[in-house]
């Protein structure tokens, strides 16, 4: 689910902001078209600290995140 977020009053920044939750994130890694377009048009996105500590759990995904740190 891709949660809309109130605009921050204090640092008002035009767009919209989304947090994303797990299922849209995997959606975003599948290239669901929606989920493309609709981050493709945000200002802000944020992910939870949980969502990226499910991620780690999962068998091989710090084989994909190891390269990007190295460089």
């Amino acid at each position: 689910m891709v949660t809309p977020q109130p605009p921050n009053a204090g640092n008002a920044m035009p767009g919209d902001r989304y947090l994303l939750d797990t299922n849209a994130l995997v959606a975003l890694l599948q290239g669901h078209k929606g989920v493309m377009e609709l981050i493709g048009k945000a200002q802000w996105l944020g992910v939870s600290v949980v969502n990226v500590l499910e991620f780690l759990g999962f068998d091989g995904c710090l084989n994909l995140i190891a390269p990007c740190s190295r460089n």
